[in-house]
């Protein structure tokens, strides 16, 4: 049976992007709700009640993005049921994905704050720095990579409860988790060829903090196809439902270097006999990355040949 995926979505052009297939291929039955007229009506606060039920019964809740912060809950506030919401999702260890505004309230659920700095937003592409815990987790698929940043706001993070996974310049807190929830401000679910939609979507902001469209559209074109592959490997290893001992798996292959990798995952592969001939299937050694390679851990601690195929190889 196909597990649960509701997705809080709060303006159209932002939706599970690149995420949707990953989601498709992971078993989950994916549906939308929008924040406001799906959910959380203002006009009727039974249905409201309702809505927190069937959301916290889904297996997955991905909170997305929107142009509104947190100091907008006078004027919207279903973002504070939605705060309710990922609070008692979170503490029922019911997984929790927040995306850029859905990470601000997954901070305000746990008892962080969020604040608008007097500074320009940060809008555009450019990489992360991992934290120590960021290395040992599914975001460190995204190390050395550009993704596309697009908000204005500051998190800061309980003492307790959480744990920051990457940072830069500009904020303390890019990404962080709980033990049932990711919250990553920036934008690793951004589809580049769709890049269009959120140009005409977020024109107010792009016009008010002067960004240059030609360069917004050439840096997507320039990044945002290597960022699908890496953005597809991440949310799939922390996806809900995978082997819960990934995070050792994934550990363990990050220690090595990428010829001990390889020779490991092939010496342990070619006892498994594959293809027509009945042959043992010899994978080179020179395969420089893994997809998934931290997943690949079966009952016995073999590797699972389906994970193994889907390696680029050098040659």
């Amino acid at each position: 049976m196909d597990s649960s995926l509701i997705v809080l979505r709060h303006v159209a052009f932002e939706d599970l992007g690149t995420w949707g297939a990953v989601a498709e291929r992971a078993g989950f039955r994916t549906e939308y709700r929008d924040v406001g007229s799906d959910v959380f009506r203002l006009d009727d606060a039974t249905a409201s009640a309702d809505d927190l039920t069937e959301l916290m019964e889904a297996d997955l809740v991905v909170v997305l993005g929107a142009p509104l912060g947190l100091d907008d809950t006078g004027s919207y506030p279903y973002l504070d049921s939605e705060v309710e919401l990922i609070r008692r999702r979170l503490a029922a260890r019911r997984p929790v994905l927040g995306v850029c505004l859905g990470a601000q309230l997954m901070a305000r659920a746990l008892g962080g704050t969020v604040s608008t700095p007097d500074r320009p937003m940060q809008i555009g592409w450019g990489s992360v720095t991992l934290t120590e815990a960021g290395r040992g987790h599914a975001v460190a698929e995204l190390e050395d990579r550009p993704v596309l940043h697009w908000h204005g706001d500051d998190i800061e993070l309980p003492a307790e409860g959480a744990t920051v996974l990457a940072y830069d310049d500009r904020c303390r807190v890019q990404a962080f988790a709980t033990p049932a929830g990711l919250g990553v401000q920036f934008h690793p679910e951004f589809d580049w060829r769709r890049v269009e939609r959120w140009l005409i979507g977020h024109h107010s902001d792009l016009v008010a903090q002067g960004v240059d469209l030609d360069t917004l559209r050439r840096d997507s074109a320039e990044h945002g196809p290597g960022l699908i592959d890496a953005s597809e490997r991440m949310v799939f290893a922390w996806l809900p439902g995978q082997d819960p001992r990934r995070d050792g798996s994934r550990a363990r292959f990050r220690s090595m270097s990428a010829g001990e990798a390889s020779r490991l995952l092939m010496i342990e592969i070619t006892s498994v006999r594959v293809g027509d001939n009945g042959g043992p299937q010899a994978f080179p050694t020179d395969c420089r990355r893994f997809i998934h390679a931290a997943d690949a851990s079966s009952e016995s601690g073999a590797v699972n040949p389906r994970w193994v195929i889907n390696c680029t190889c050098a040659g």
